[in-house]
């Protein structure tokens, strides 16, 4: 008797580029949705960056999490990649249309798109 293994790949780049869309088009719908939200409210400016970071984590978190459930294993690594890429064409979108240069911030934005997106994905995976 022969036993044979299916040997899942390491990454599933077509999932990966779908959970990269979904980010996009989560964070458009969600500041969409918080631009009426301020725009008819008397929420202060300086907590519009703040919620500039929880749009990006939450987008992230979301389509990680989503993405990762139709996933055999690697759940962490897909995730942080579509964080990863989700953060990279944020920064090439400030770097073109805000003129803004690679900081040390813009590299914890990485990070911390990787991380958000690995634990998410994580997490989808095993659910």
């Amino acid at each position: 008797m022969k036993i044979t293994v299916k040997k899942s790949p390491l990454v599933d780049t077509g999932k990966v580029f779908r959970g990269v869309i979904l980010a996009l088009l989560l964070t458009v719908f969600l500041l969409f949705l918080f631009s009426i939200v301020i725009f008819f409210s008397s929420i202060p400016e300086e907590f519009i960056s703040k919620l500039a970071v929880i749009v990006m984590a939450l987008s992230i978190a979301v389509s990680s999490f989503i993405t990762s459930r139709g996933i055999e294993s690697k759940g962490w690594l897909n995730g942080g990649l579509i964080g990863l890429l989700y953060s990279a064409v944020i920064i090439i979108v400030k770097i073109l249309f805000y003129k803004e240069g690679v900081t040390s911030s813009t590299l914890l934005d990485v990070l911390f798109g990787f991380l958000i997106g690995a634990i998410s994905g994580a997490i989808g995976v095993n659910i």
